[in-house]
């Protein structure tokens, strides 16, 4: 009755200065990130919210990441009033791999059913004050995400011990029997608990709750039924939604050039991740570091073709292609002059024969000075550069037998994925960069 007690005058003390019947934010779109951009900005938001709330020590701008934000079982939502992340929150699918919280807390005790996630929440600073703005609404593209597409029995979530009482009272959240305070090392290794909440019994608890509050107090209404907030809501349509629209190119742009996370993972680590994926150019352009794990191919598709690089200032180089991807391509450059700045948009002429030249456009992401040989990332390449991937990939399906592993791995749950990336990084959440 105590414990009851308190939760109902902690609602009432956090609900006293919302007004969830207010007109919505102006520009507020909710959905999932879909660029590397977004990703990036949604890292420096988490690292300027641990920041705030003195998780972390350091310089704000710099991004907060980790290797389970891009398994393709996790959801990066972000919440956008114009072209500023104004929040964000990951949710996590328990599938091939635990979820992040098992690296800390068991959740044996509830282990049944198909359990979510939700974790590393941050709001911008000028939007962490009232809830209204974009907490709430946040909370409620999770759980309509968690009950209408990954059709999830059981969320989770580590807080501070300070905020439990707020889960508790606002949701009905529950502290996973048997968990105490530790320090968790997804969570910058701050004091934590586990909680988590019956999705099936959510609606109840919001009506019992909320169902003679007036309007501007009414979460349920807010959360389920407000047309206005439904309305702003990107679902996706697939039930594992995590994967982002060009994830490979995301990937690399973040965890193999902005910080070495992926390129640092024991290779046992980079192993089980790559299985995770897709077996396409895309991805064995993105894990060409292990040409020969999960099961890829172990050779790219090798050309030789005449190309014409021009550079942002006019300058043409001119260079063989020697081999290529849908996503990306390597030249080797003819005259070995200084090659253009990495991150330099390039222009690209490839001289096929018995072809018309095509022209694609790129970025420079490598040069390696040993053999003046580009690593070339495109930019939206047009449908004769597409066709002519095909053929390449054709002749070589044709003429060779492509050599693969023996077996694909299996992951199970049971394995703890993250604790072996954490030792060669020292964090799991990765550097600030």
């Amino acid at each position: 009755m105590l414990q009851w007690y308190k939760a109902r005058q902690n609602r009432l003390k956090v609900l006293r200065d919302v007004d969830l019947s207010a007109p919505l934010l102006n520009n507020l779109e909710i959905g999932l990130a879909d660029s590397a951009t977004q990703i990036m900005e949604s890292a420096r938001l988490l690292h300027n919210s641990y920041l705030r709330r003195k998780i972390i020590q350091g310089t704000p701008g710099s991004m907060r990441l980790s290797l389970y934000t891009v398994l393709p079982s996790t959801a990066l939502i972000i919440a956008k009033t114009g072209p500023i992340v104004a929040g964000t929150i990951q949710l996590h699918q328990r599938t091939e791999t635990n979820l992040p919280i098992e690296e800390t807390f068991d959740l044996t005790p509830i282990d049944n059913g198909r359990i979510v996630e939700a974790g590393s929440l941050a709001l911008h600073d000028l939007r962490s004050k009232n809830l209204a703005d974009v907490y709430f609404p946040l909370i409620g593209y999770v759980l309509q995400l968690c009950r209408r597409i990954i059709k999830a029995d059981k969320l989770v979530i580590s807080v501070q011990p300070g905020t439990a009482l707020f889960y508790e009272s606002l949701f009905g959240f529950k502290v996973i029997p048997g968990s105490k305070t530790k320090k968790h090392r997804y969570a910058a290794n701050a004091d934590a608990i586990a909680m988590w909440i019956d999705l099936h019994d959510l609606p109840n608890f919001l009506k019992k709750t909320y169902r003679k509050m007036p309007p501007k107090w009414n979460i349920e209404d807010f959360l389920t039924v407000n047309s206005d907030v439904l309305k702003l809501y990107q679902l996706p349509t697939a039930p594992e939604p995590g994967i982002h629209p060009k994830p490979a190119i995301a990937l690399e742009e973040i965890y193999v050039n902005r910080t070495p996370l992926l390129a640092q993972a024991p290779y046992e680590w980079r192993k089980s991740f790559a299985s995770l994926y897709p077996d396409t150019d895309e991805y064995r352009w993105l894990f060409k570091i292990d040409i020969d794990i999960a099961g890829r191919s172990s050779r790219r598709y090798k050309v030789d073709e005449e190309a014409l690089i021009t550079d942002s200032f006019g300058l043409t180089r001119r260079g063989r292609l020697v081999d290529l991807s849908s996503g990306g391509m390597r030249v080797v450059l003819t005259e070995k002059n200084v090659p253009p700045a990495i991150d330099e948009e390039l222009l690209v002429e490839l001289k096929p024969l018995q072809r018309e030249p095509i022209r694609i456009k790129g970025v420079l992401r490598r040069a390696d000075l040993s053999d003046y040989s580009l690593g070339i990332r495109l930019k939206d390449p047009p449908q004769e550069y597409l066709e002519f991937v095909e053929d390449i990939r054709g002749t070589a399906l044709g003429n060779t037998m492509l050599t693969k592993t023996s077996a694909t791995p299996t992951i199970k749950p049971s394995s703890k994925l993250g604790s072996q990336a954490a030792q060669s990084t020292g964090s799991f959440m990765g550097r600030d960069d």
